[in-house]
Protein backbone atom coordinates (compact mmCIF):
# COMPACT_ATOMS: atom_id res chain seq x y z
CA UNK A 1 0.00 0.00 0.00
CA UNK A 2 1.03 3.57 -0.65
CA UNK A 3 0.60 5.98 2.24
CA UNK A 4 0.73 9.73 1.66
CA UNK A 5 1.26 12.45 4.20
CA UNK A 6 0.78 16.15 3.57
CA UNK A 7 1.84 18.92 5.92
CA UNK A 8 0.02 22.13 5.06
CA UNK A 9 1.91 24.84 6.90
CA UNK A 10 1.48 28.59 6.89
CA UNK A 11 4.33 29.10 4.42
CA UNK A 12 4.95 25.77 2.68
CA UNK A 13 3.35 22.40 2.19
CA UNK A 14 5.22 19.14 1.94
CA UNK A 15 4.01 15.82 0.54
CA UNK A 16 5.62 12.43 1.12
CA UNK A 17 4.47 9.08 -0.26
CA UNK A 18 5.75 5.91 1.40
CA UNK A 19 5.50 2.35 0.10
CA UNK A 20 6.91 -0.67 1.93
CA UNK A 21 8.56 1.64 4.46
CA UNK A 22 10.48 3.54 1.78
CA UNK A 23 9.91 7.09 0.55
CA UNK A 24 8.97 6.85 -3.12
CA UNK A 25 7.99 10.50 -3.66
CA UNK A 26 8.43 13.84 -1.93
CA UNK A 27 7.37 17.31 -3.04
CA UNK A 28 7.35 20.81 -1.57
CA UNK A 29 5.44 23.90 -2.65
CA UNK A 30 4.46 27.32 -1.32
CA UNK A 31 1.14 27.23 0.51
CA UNK A 32 0.01 30.51 -1.02
CA UNK A 33 -3.34 32.13 -0.34
CA UNK A 34 -5.46 29.05 -1.15
CA UNK A 35 -4.16 25.95 0.66
CA UNK A 36 -6.78 23.67 -0.90
CA UNK A 37 -5.81 24.71 -4.44
CA UNK A 38 -2.14 24.25 -3.53
CA UNK A 39 -2.86 20.79 -2.15
CA UNK A 40 -4.76 19.82 -5.31
CA UNK A 41 -1.79 20.97 -7.39
CA UNK A 42 0.85 19.14 -5.34
CA UNK A 43 -1.27 15.96 -5.44
CA UNK A 44 -1.88 16.08 -9.19
CA UNK A 45 -0.91 12.73 -10.70
CA UNK A 46 0.17 11.29 -7.33
CA UNK A 47 -1.10 7.79 -6.56
CA UNK A 48 -1.77 6.69 -2.98
CA UNK A 49 -4.11 4.38 -1.07
CA UNK A 50 -4.45 6.44 2.09
CA UNK A 51 -3.62 10.04 2.95
CA UNK A 52 -3.21 11.90 6.21
CA UNK A 53 -2.89 15.65 6.64
CA UNK A 54 -1.24 17.72 9.33
CA UNK A 55 -0.36 21.36 9.79
CA UNK A 56 -2.49 24.45 10.11
CA UNK A 57 -4.41 23.55 6.92
CA UNK A 58 -5.24 19.97 7.91
CA UNK A 59 -8.93 20.61 8.63
CA UNK A 60 -9.44 22.38 5.28
CA UNK A 61 -7.81 19.39 3.61
CA UNK A 62 -10.02 16.89 5.42
CA UNK A 63 -13.16 18.80 4.39
CA UNK A 64 -12.02 19.10 0.76
CA UNK A 65 -10.63 15.64 -0.02
CA UNK A 66 -12.36 12.25 0.18
CA UNK A 67 -11.03 9.64 2.57
CA UNK A 68 -8.54 12.02 4.20
CA UNK A 69 -7.73 11.90 7.89
CA UNK A 70 -5.82 14.32 10.08
CA UNK A 71 -3.28 14.27 12.86
CA UNK A 72 -1.77 17.08 14.93
CA UNK A 73 1.75 18.18 14.04
CA UNK A 74 2.99 17.14 17.47
CA UNK A 75 1.75 13.58 17.10
CA UNK A 76 2.93 13.43 13.48
CA UNK A 77 6.44 14.55 14.49
CA UNK A 78 6.55 12.01 17.32
CA UNK A 79 5.37 9.08 15.20
CA UNK A 80 7.60 10.08 12.29
CA UNK A 81 10.73 10.38 14.42
CA UNK A 82 9.99 7.08 16.14
CA UNK A 83 9.47 5.29 12.81
CA UNK A 84 12.62 6.84 11.33
CA UNK A 85 14.81 5.77 14.23
CA UNK A 86 13.20 2.32 14.48
CA UNK A 87 13.86 1.70 10.77
CA UNK A 88 17.54 2.50 11.38
CA UNK A 89 17.68 0.11 14.34
CA UNK A 90 18.10 2.95 16.84
CA UNK A 91 16.29 3.37 20.13
CA UNK A 92 14.88 6.74 21.09
CA UNK A 93 15.94 7.57 24.64
CA UNK A 94 14.59 10.94 25.80
CA UNK A 95 14.85 12.48 22.35
CA UNK A 96 13.76 16.00 21.42
CA UNK A 97 12.27 17.27 18.19
CA UNK A 98 12.52 20.96 17.32
CA UNK A 99 10.17 22.44 14.72
CA UNK A 100 10.81 26.06 13.74
CA UNK A 101 7.86 26.93 11.52
CA UNK A 102 6.45 29.94 9.73
CA UNK A 103 3.86 30.73 12.41
CA UNK A 104 5.09 28.99 15.52
CA UNK A 105 7.88 26.89 16.94
CA UNK A 106 7.68 23.68 18.92
CA UNK A 107 9.92 21.54 21.08
CA UNK A 108 8.72 17.99 21.67
CA UNK A 109 10.26 15.51 24.12
CA UNK A 110 9.64 11.80 23.53
CA UNK A 111 9.55 8.70 25.68
CA UNK A 112 11.49 5.61 24.53
CA UNK A 113 8.34 4.22 22.90
CA UNK A 114 7.94 7.35 20.74
CA UNK A 115 5.01 8.79 22.65
CA UNK A 116 5.00 12.47 23.49
CA UNK A 117 6.44 13.15 26.93
CA UNK A 118 6.14 16.94 26.92
CA UNK A 119 5.89 19.74 24.40
CA UNK A 120 6.16 23.52 24.39
CA UNK A 121 5.08 26.05 21.79
CA UNK A 122 5.73 29.78 21.27
CA UNK A 123 6.68 30.91 24.74
CA UNK A 124 5.30 34.35 25.57
CA UNK A 125 7.49 36.71 27.55
CA UNK A 126 7.10 40.36 28.50
CA UNK A 127 6.51 42.39 26.51
CA UNK A 128 3.85 40.00 25.25
CA UNK A 129 4.99 38.74 21.90
CA UNK A 130 5.55 35.27 20.46
CA UNK A 131 9.09 34.02 20.23
CA UNK A 132 9.11 32.41 16.78
CA UNK A 133 12.66 32.94 15.63
CA UNK A 134 15.29 30.35 16.37
CA UNK A 135 17.44 32.97 18.14
CA UNK A 136 14.72 33.90 20.64
CA UNK A 137 12.91 30.60 20.81
CA UNK A 138 15.73 28.10 21.30
CA UNK A 139 17.12 29.34 24.63
CA UNK A 140 13.65 29.96 26.04
CA UNK A 141 12.08 26.69 24.97
CA UNK A 142 15.01 24.42 25.78
CA UNK A 143 15.08 25.71 29.34
CA UNK A 144 11.33 25.03 29.60
CA UNK A 145 11.41 21.52 28.21
CA UNK A 146 14.70 20.48 29.78
CA UNK A 147 13.49 21.22 33.30
CA UNK A 148 13.43 17.46 33.82
CA UNK A 149 17.03 16.39 34.33
CA UNK A 150 16.59 13.22 32.27
CA UNK A 151 15.76 15.35 29.23
CA UNK A 152 18.27 18.17 29.69
CA UNK A 153 21.27 16.40 28.20
CA UNK A 154 19.43 16.04 24.88
CA UNK A 155 17.67 19.40 24.79
CA UNK A 156 20.27 21.78 26.15
CA UNK A 157 20.93 24.86 23.98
Amino acid sequence: MKYAGIDIGSRTMELVVVEDGQICLSKEADTGFDPVAGARQILEGVEYDQIMATGYGRHLFEMSFDHASTVTEIKAHAQGAYALFQNKGMIIDNACILDIGGQDSKAIALYKNGRVRKFEMNVYRLPLRPICSAAGFMPAITSEISSESSISRNCAP
